[in-house]
C-alpha cells in the first residue's frame, strides 16, 4: 500500500498535548476520527513506536503520520435528470439543484453529478481523475447553481488553468441575515476549524488566502406589515434579511458562507454556521443555505467568451416572496 508520509515534531508549546489532539492540530486537513483511525492502525508513530490515542506528547518527540494513498472506485453511470445550460463538443454547462452532491465520497457511492454525468457523457472516465471525471470546480451539496464540466482532456485543462489564473467570474446570489454596508469585500484568510471539523473559520492561526466581494441588492427590514397573516416564531423584531450579489474572486471550501458567517451575517438556512432554530423558516422548512450560483463567465475552449446565467430556484424564490409580504423592503 501506498503512503504519504507527514514528520511532525513536537516543541515545548504543545508538549503534554493528547496525541489525536496533537496531530489533529498540525494536519487540519485529517479529521480527528480519521486521525484516531491511523492511530488505532499503528499509522501513526511517535518515536518510532506505536501510542495510544491517549498518549500526551513530549517535547522533541518525532512523529510520523502514514497516510494511505485513497483506492481508486470507478463510479457508476445513473439515469439521473440533470438540468442543461449549455452544451457543446468540449464542455456542458448544469444548473445543478441542490441536495444533489456534484462528486463520488467515501460515504456517497452514487446519487452524484458524477454518477449522473457518466450517463449522459460516455467518455468521461478518466478526466481529473477516476472519482471526480471532468470536474474543475464545485459546488457544496446545498447550494444550487451553475457548474461546468470538461468532456475531454484538453477542454479540461483549458478550463483549470482558466480557473488557477482567476479568469473565470462567478456570481452567487445569497439571503443573509443582518444588513451589510452597500458593498465591501472580505479577505480573510480561511482554515479548518480546530474546534468542529466539518467547518471552516477564517479565526485561525494558518489559513489559505481567500477574497470575496459583495453587493447590497436590497434588504427586508424588520418592521413587519399589519396585514401580515404569516406568523413565524423564528423571525424576531429586530431581525432583518438582505439579498447580496457575491463574487468570489478564490474558490476556498465554504468560502461565501465562513466569510458571511464570520462578517456577522450568516447565510439564512445555513444548517453548518447557524444555530437550527434561527436558520430555517418554519412555514417553508428551508434546511439549506439560502446559496445560489447564478452567473458563469470564462472563454470556451472554443476560444469564444461566454457568461452563462440560472435564474433562481423554486424554494429561494418562494422565501423571497414571503419577504416581501411580510416585511418593509428597501432598496439601496
Amino acid at each position: 500500500m501506498d503512503f504519504k508520509t507527514h514528520q511532525l515534531q513536537v516543541l515545548s508549546q504543545d508538549a503534554h498535548m493528547r496525541l489525536d489532539a496533537y496531530v489533529a492540530k498540525k494536519l487540519p486537513d485529517l479529521s480527528r476520527t480519521r486521525i484516531q483511525s491511523l492511530i488505532d492502525m499503528h499509522h501513526v508513530l511517535v518515536n518510532q513506536q506505536p501510542e495510544r490515542r491517549a498518549y500526551l506528547v513530549q517535547s522533541q518527540d518525532v512523529i510520523n503520520v502514514l497516510v494511505p494513498a485513497p483506492v481508486p472506485d470507478t463510479p457508476v453511470p445513473q439515469a439521473i435528470d440533470l438540468s442543461l445550460v449549455y452544451e457543446d463538443a468540449d464542455v456542458v454547462v448544469i444548473n445543478k439543484p441542490a441536495g444533489l452532491c456534484v462528486h463520488p465520497s467515501s460515504t456517497q457511492k452514487q446519487d452524484t453529478l458524477v454518477n449522473a454525468l457518466l450517463h449522459h457523457i460516455r467518455d468521461l472516465s478518466g478526466i481529473g481523475g477516476v472519482l471526480r471525471p471532468g470536474i474543475v470546480h464545485r459546488l457544496d451539496k446545498h447550494t444550487s447553481g451553475l457548474i461546468i464540466v470538461a468532456k475531454h482532456d484538453r477542454a479540461h485543462q483549458h478550463l483549470v488553468t482558466q480557473f488557477k489564473t482567476r479568469q473565470v467570474k462567478k456570481i452567487y446570489d445569497a439571503l443573509v441575515y443582518g444588513v451589510p454596508v452597500l458593498s465591501g469585500e472580505w479577505n480573510q484568510p480561511i482554515g479548518r476549524d480546530l474546534k468542529h471539523r466539518q467547518r471552516f473559520s477564517t479565526h485561525v492561526k494558518q489559513g489559505k488566502q481567500a477574497c470575496t466581494r459583495f453587493k447590497r441588492v436590497c434588504t427586508w427590514s424588520a418592521r413587519t406589515f399589519a396585514q401580515s397573516k404569516h406568523k413565524i416564531a423564528d423571525f424576531k423584531k429586530n431581525l432583518s434579511i438582505s439579498l447580496l450579489k457575491i463574487e468570489l474572486c478564490t474558490g476556498r471550501t465554504h468560502q461565501i458562507r465562513v466569510h458571511a458567517h464570520d462578517a456577522g451575517y450568516p447565510l439564512v438556512g445555513d444548517p453548518l454556521y447557524v444555530k437550527r432554530a434561527s436558520s430555517r423558516f418554519n412555514d417553508l422548512q428551508l434546511n439549506r443555505q439560502a446559496l445560489h450560483a447564478s452567473s458563469l463567465s470564462l472563454i470556451l475552449p472554443s476560444g469564444q467568451p461566454h457568461v452563462f446565467h440560472a435564474v433562481m430556484p423554486a424554494d429561494l424564490q418562494q422565501v423571497i416572496a414571503l419577504l416581501d409580504e411580510m416585511y418593509q423592503k428597501n432598496t439601496p
